[in-house]
């Protein structure tokens, strides 16, 4: 478990949380109270909340923990631990930092993300980027979720640190579709062929590499949305949960959105990243078509302001629009 020291920025850190499907078909207001507690934006002094789990509440300790799952109660130690060389001093690199137990299943997913031309020129960015050392670690602590965080940038507002902690089983488990209606909907593959579970650990590793991407373009103004929402909902609780508060308002204005709206449209973005990934990554046609049908679906009911982004990515891989209702029709 990582320290908050070791945190220079408050850290948004994006976590893939696995555990109940968050089927219930609550009405959207629940729903986005629920996820205002839950979102991994929820940024406090004692902790983060996860975006797992986001019909019910469940509180951590600034690092990343299932709530299914028994905590660790230390850090693989040191010694443990393989590291990869660096890269050229001066510039950015990736810092495999794995422990010795999960080397093989880790270079297992690794092979699998460079199996495909997107997580390639992913890989290529980050070994030979500018500023930007990304830590790649393997925790069980996380165990099927992911998370991207530990950002910090220069005063340039170039990020020059950022880690992505795998959890030690993400080739299994699957997150809610609020959120994540891309992963989600890789489930619903049972009996299909379903990916292996090395393709969607590759997948959960895609989507969070989208998620340093945007802390790198960010810079500055999305360490300032951080702190911005590490203001907010500390004065969300000390309001009495008021939304309307006029500070809160203020603060939603200046942020481009409330937190929920900022965690969605992260997600949502790193979600395509996967949905790409995947498109490449699966040949069979027919595969695809049902994988993006039960997409379509899942964003019709939880995401439908996002429905225009994910329809902007279908349409540039030439999938007509006929044979998209065919497969949802099969699929009812």
């Amino acid at each position: 478990m990582q320290e908050k020291t070791k945190y220079n920025v408050p850290d948004a850190a994006h976590a893939i949380r696995f555990g109940a499907d968050g089927g219930s078909r609550l009405v959207r207001p629940l729903a986005a109270l629920l996820i205002l507690y839950t979102s991994p934006l929820w940024i406090e002094n004692w902790g983060l909340l996860k975006a797992e789990q986001l019909w019910g509440l469940a509180s951590e300790q600034h690092g990343q923990r299932e709530i299914n799952s028994p905590a660790s109660t230390r850090d693989d130690p040191p010694e443990n631990r393989i590291h990869s060389l660096p890269g050229v001093p001066g510039h950015g690199y990736i810092e495999e930092s794995i422990p010795e137990k999960y080397e093989r299943r880790y270079r297992k997913w690794k092979r699998e993300f460079l199996a495909t031309e997107a997580g390639r020129q992913q890989w290529e960015v980050f070994s030979h980027h500018p500023t930007l050392i990304l830590t790649i670690t393997v925790s069980r602590d996380c165990s099927t979720g992911a998370k991207a965080g530990n950002f910090n940038w220069d005063v340039s507002g170039n990020l020059i640190g950022a880690t992505i902690t795998l959890g030690s089983n993400i080739d299994d488990g699957y997150p809610s579709p609020s959120f994540y209606p891309v992963l989600n909907s890789l489930r619903r593959l049972d009996g299909r062929k379903a990916p292996a579970g090395s393709i969607l650990a590759a997948a959960k590793i895609a989507h969070e590499f989208e998620h340093i991407n945007q802390a790198s373009a960010g810079g500055l103004v999305y360490r300032a949305t951080n702190e911005m929402v590490k203001t907010y909902n500390k004065l969300f609780i000390e309001n009495g949960h008021n939304t309307h508060d006029p500070k809160l308002l203020e603060l939603a204005v200046k942020m481009g959105g409330t937190p929920v709206e900022i965690c969605e449209d992260r997600e949502h973005g790193a979600e395509i990243k996967a949905m790409c990934y995947l498109f490449e990554r699966l040949t069979d046609n027919a595969l695809r078509r049902v994988l993006l049908a039960n997409i379509k679906e899942t964003i019709n009911f939880f995401a439908v302001s996002f429905k225009q982004r994910y329809a902007e990515f279908i349409q540039a891989q030439g999938l007509s629009v006929k044979g998209l209702a065919l497969a949802e029709k099969q699929e009812r």
